[in-house]
This record gives C-alpha cells, structure tokens and sequence, in this order.
C-alpha cells in the first residue's frame, strides 16, 4: 500500500519563541492533510513509510473513526489478513496498537471488537480532555506567535468553506478538532500534545455526532471565530472560559445525539 510523501515532522520548542520556527504545510494548511485517523495514531508527524502493522492500523482507525465499523462491531484478524494479503501477526500487532489508543477493545475468548460508544465514555474523555486544556490553552494564549494566528485563521476559512455541506460535515468537525491539536502542539509541552492526539483520535466520532446539521455547524464555526479574537488578546482567562463554554454547548449536542441513536 504506497503512501504519499509527508511533510518533516514539527518538533515543538519548550516555549514558543519570538519568532517561531518554520511550520511545515502538513500541519499548517488543512488542505494538505492526511486522513483524520493517520494524524492522531502518529500525533501529526506521520513517518514517509509506513510498516504493514501500521498501515493496517491505519486503515482499521479510519474505518472505525468514520463508523463504517460500528462500535462494538466484531473484528476478525483472519479477515483482515486476507484483505491485505499478510499473515495474521502484523494485524495482532495493529490491533494491539488500536487498543492501546482506546478504538478497539480486546479480551480472552472473545476476540476484538470496535470500542463502544456510552455517554459515560464521551464525559470521561471530555473531562481528560478540559484537564488538558486548562494547561495548553493558557501557554498558548500567552506565547503563540503571530505566524500561529494565522495558521488557526486558515483553519477557521476552511471550516468556513464546508460548514453548509452536510456530506462535509466529518471533514468540518475533523478541520476543528485539529484546530485545537495544533494549539496543543504549539503551546510546548509535547506530552501533553501526544496525549491529546489520542484523546482527539477517540472524540472524533462522538464529536461528529453533534454536528449534522448545518446550524450545529454554523454556532460552532462562529464560536472559532471568536476563539482567535480571544487569542490575539493574549489574555487565558477570557480564552479558557470560552473554550469552556464552546465545550459544554458541543457535549449537550453529542449527548443528545446519542440519546436519539440508544
């Protein structure tokens, strides 16, 4: 399975300097980026080659993130191995990796199967995820560079773009999703940024949810309009609270969309 070439990985600094370091166009203009899943598994700097392991990986995470696997679904390593045409170890050690990033669930005589999907996961991992934040977005709000507020703009225009186009609404809530990993990696704690990346990787799908529809996505698009008037401020408090906000509106959004769906 050929990958394209990637751009080099961006090291982040401890502390954004003055003048920021060159940031590569893969994370840097949402045009140019990789599927929703490959982004997260390898925390925004996939390697230029991938191992069959990965690959696989790769492919299952997307699957799953864009539900075309259901949660809970059943996942037969013998069937995968026959789909890619390899022995049944690279896709143990795939779905090893998926478990490992909570998109799949394993046990003895059982098997794998697709992570379910409860409101009492989706609160959990909205709180992991606050915790967070409280960290990332006060460092940024104080240390980001001019040359970031105008990455996170492109960002906003290319939500801006799709946010009307309901067959667009995953790539509308991954671009904003992203948005927000971006800030992470920019604030200079790259554990932090790792561990959002896996959190993002297990959002997504609850996220989703709670945009289908073209006003979810309007109030959200308008709420990251204000997000980078609150950055160029430079103040975290009143972008603390605002993200606060924006993250309570979009979990009554995604726990009424599961309730619909139970």
């Amino acid at each position: 399975m050929p990958q394209p070439p990637i751009a080099a990985p961006l090291t982040p600094p401890l502390t954004a300097p003055p003048t920021a370091p060159a940031i590569g166009p893969f994370i840097a203009t949402p045009q140019m980026r990789s599927g929703a899943a490959a982004f997260r598994l390898f925390n925004g700097a996939i390697p230029p080659t991938l191992s069959i392991r990965d690959q696989i990986a790769v492919a299952v995470a997307e699957r799953i993130v864009l539900q075309k696997l259901a949660p809970a679904a059943r996942i037969r390593e013998q069937v995968l191995a026959d789909e890619f045409g390899v022995s049944k170890a690279p896709v143990s050690e795939a779905l090893m990796l998926l478990e490992h990033a909570g998109l799949v669930d394993s046990a003895a005589h059982r098997g794998t199967h697709v992570a379910a999907m409860s409101a009492a996961d989706f609160d959990e991992l909205v709180a992991f995820r606050l915790c967070l934040a409280r960290d990332f977005l006060p460092r940024f709000a104080q240390a980001h560079t001019s040359q970031d507020a105008g990455v996170l703009q492109q960002y906003v225009a290319s939500m801006g773009e799709i946010v009307a186009h309901d067959a667009q609404a995953f790539d509308f809530v991954e671009l904003s999703d992203r948005a927000i990993l971006y800030i992470a990696l920019r604030a200079g704690n790259g554990r932090i940024a790792r561990t959002m990346s896996s959190v993002s990787l297990q959002l997504l799908r609850y996220f989703a949810m709670g945009v289908r529809n073209v006003r979810q996505r309007r109030e959200l698009l308008q709420r990251w309009q204000a997000t980078v008037r609150n950055i160029a401020l430079r103040k975290p408090e009143p972008l603390l609270s605002h993200f606060e906000e924006t993250l309570r509106l979009r979990m009554d959004e995604t726990r009424a969309a599961l309730q619909a769906a139970a």
